[in-house]
């Protein structure tokens, strides 16, 4: 146990019957596990990483690399895994089918577009806020939840806290009744209080799909302007106007088919 000082590198490779490692919130660039094969629990959150090698480490139960900068992470060969913390990196993807035995999976404030967790059928917790999922991608992950009934019930967090309008937006669009019916509860990770005005109406196993180019709107700087996105869809489609815009934003047109240019328009914040 290292953790909490200001620690820049660190040599364990000889230390070959480590169980268990705790060196998180220090200012570690790199960190090499791979000789220690029989680790138990990695904690290396909040260090300075941008990679991690953890496929010799077949032992693992508990990996938690939370707030670094690692943009790819294979825990493939990681099948004892019941508790995954990889949230404040840079991952696009991410690949869990293995992890058979995830209890417990973070992996909020990435860039992950989609996710597979129809093989983790023993997961109770899902951490997925500050992601670029969709209404559609998030729906088709609340169709591969396992389902709870009789159970305790499952958490799955969708947004920070009360107020992250773009979060609440997006969860509010989804289909509350696909969860309720398995028996989890979408909340607010600070807090762990029910997100309300969940409204979508989607039905497991009805398929759709519409996609946007690019896939999520680009930052607005205070000064306002307009952001051009193309949609590509199965069908046609319109805006979901259940929980209104603010009036700061508009979108225009409102309902089109595939190929159909929107113009996202924010006024300046004065």
């Amino acid at each position: 146990d290292c953790r909490y000082n200001r620690i820049e590198a660190l040599d364990v490779r000889t230390n070959v019957k480590l169980e268990v490692l705790y060196c998180d919130t220090n200012r570690l660039s790199s960190l090499d596990v791979t000789q220690n094969v029989n680790l138990t629990i990695l904690d290396c959150r909040s260090n300075k990483l941008t990679s991690l090698d953890v496929s010799p480490n077949v032992k693992l139960t508990s990996l938690n690399c939370y707030d670094n900068k690692i943009a790819n992470l294979d825990v493939s060969a990681n099948v004892a895994l019941s508790d995954l913390s990889c949230s404040d990196n840079l991952l696009s993807s991410l690949d869990v089918s293995k992890n058979i035995n995830l209890t417990r999976l973070y992996c909020s404030k990435n860039q992950l577009s989609d996710l597979d967790i129809s093989k983790n059928t023993k997961l109770v917790e899902l951490n997925l806020y500050g992601n670029n999922f969709s209404t559609s991608m998030l729906n088709n992950i609340y169709c591969q939840l396992p389902d709870q009934t009789g159970k305790k019930k499952g958490l799955i967090y969708l947004a920070a806290q009360v107020g992250k309008v773009i979060d609440e937006l997006l969860v509010r669009s989804t289909s509350k009744t696909i969860t309720d019916s398995k028996n989890w509860a979408i909340q607010y990770y600070f807090g762990d209080t029910d997100i309300e005005d969940i409204t979508g109406n989607h039905t497991c196993g009805l398929v759709y799909g519409l996609t946007l180019a690019p896939a999520t709107i680009p930052t607005f700087s205070y000064q306002g302007g307009e952001k051009k996105i193309t949609v590509t869809s199965t069908g046609n489609w319109k805006l979901d106007e259940t929980t209104p815009l603010p009036d700061w934003l508009s979108v225009e047109p409102k309902q089109g088919g595939s190929g159909t240019q929107v113009t996202v328009t924010a006024v300046p914040n004065a």
